[in-house]
């Protein structure tokens, strides 16, 4: 246990652990891209999922948004705590940079904290009615129809899709090598890249087919 606790303890072990969380966050937005893809099977299959969601007196719901929470806050601080350690333990930067990396390591930090202040808003804005006049309680449905009846919400929605695709475009592929388990090579970063745009897909498939008409 002493060894287990000194390895985590690690730079390398950080990183493990900002993998392991980032990872778990996937697997969150996929279930949650399938949870959205009950919107094309009508108004009645997407209201009775989100329900079923609040059912129990809402502690399944409830339950999973502090677990959701918590991994977030889990992979925030590692994720800060491990990059305060690379500063520190090399202040002086590379006599050669490398741009390609550099812009990628950006722009994972940056994503991230971008995703964080979009979780914030869309949940204020679906789940409380936040810039929503036509809010009305459990018709999530409606709700959303409402929501991207609007140019500017279905291009808000798209773009933090888009955000998403890039952090994990890039997360996926170093997750997998923090972790031990695929040395990093362009057949990894392909599949990352692969995987991400599926997110994409998946996350801005609600908004566009009810901006576009394809959903009543």
């Amino acid at each position: 246990m002493k060894a287990l606790s000194a390895g985590l303890a690690t730079s390398a072990g950080y990183k493990a652990l900002v993998a392991a969380s980032g990872l778990s966050l996937s697997v969150w937005c996929a279930l949650h891209i399938l949870g959205n893809g009950a919107a094309f099977a009508g108004p009645a299959a997407l209201d009775g999922y989100a329900a079923w969601l609040r059912s129990a007196g809402g502690v399944p719901l409830w339950g999973m948004r502090f677990v959701l929470l918590l991994v977030v806050g889990t992979h925030v601080a590692l994720a800060l705590a491990s990059w305060r350690r690379a500063r520190a333990a090399r202040p002086i930067p590379y006599a050669v940079a490398r741009p390609a990396a550099g812009i990628a390591a950006r722009a994972l930090r940056a994503c991230g904290v971008a995703l964080g202040l979009f979780t914030v808003l869309h949940v204020l804005h679906i789940n409380y009615g936040l810039f929503l006049p036509e809010f009305v309680p459990g018709r999530v449905y409606d709700n959303l129809a409402a929501a991207f009846a609007s140019p500017g919400w279905v291009l808000a929605y798209v773009a933090a899709a888009l955000v998403l695709g890039l952090h994990l475009g890039h997360g996926l592929g170093a997750a997998l090598s923090s972790l031990g388990w695929s040395a990093p090579s362009r057949r990894t970063r392909r599949g990352s890249l692969l995987l991400a745009g599926l997110f994409v897909l998946g996350f801005s498939a609600t908004p566009l087919a009810m901006g576009l008409g394809v959903l009543p």
